[in-house]
């Protein structure tokens, strides 16, 4: 009996580091998107400082 409650909680914690590990993953890829967005504005605003308003020049 000790043997098969043993199991269960193993099973259980298997399944939660499985759902963790799977939270780690998508913090990782909203952290990746959200660096990529603020790269992207940046570039624009350095684009914006050297070209003033006229973005006819930068793109």
């Amino acid at each position: 009996m000790p043997q098969k409650a043993a199991t269960t909680v193993v099973l259980a914690l298997k399944s939660v580091f499985k759902a963790a590990t799977t939270v780690v993953l998508a913090l990782k890829s909203v952290f990746k998107a959200a660096t990529t967005v603020v790269l992207a504005l940046k570039s624009a605003f350095k684009c914006r400082d050297y070209c003033g308003f006229d973005t006819e020049k930068c793109f």
